[in-house]
């Protein structure tokens, strides 16, 4: 299971491109689980963990994260910032 923010999701990539993606190719043997959500910081992950994600008993998880992942949200900047990214289309590679 990954765990984490917009960048463990993938935001901005095809899905064949994410980190859990990645893992999935190398690892076949196991199922990873993508349970990363776009804006949580390292509180809300911790959160979801402990309500959601625990009692589906990951033999692994890994937390992605990135240093802002450590602040308490700006909840309005952040709402406008993932409707404004939202309304772009995804890069591709080509």
């Amino acid at each position: 299971m990954l765990q984490g923010d917009s960048v463990a999701f993938g935001f901005g990539v095809d899905d064949e491109e994410t980190m859990p993606a990645f893992l999935q190719q190398r690892l076949p043997e196991y199922t990873v689980l993508n349970a990363a959500v776009a804006g949580y910081n390292v509180e809300q992950q911790s959160a979801q963990y402990r309500q959601k994600l625990r009692a589906l008993t990951p033999k692994v998880l890994v937390l992605l994260f990135v240093f802002n992942d450590f602040e308490r949200p700006d909840r309005t900047r952040d709402q406008e910032s993932m409707v404004s990214a939202a309304r772009e289309p995804a890069k591709h590679r080509g």
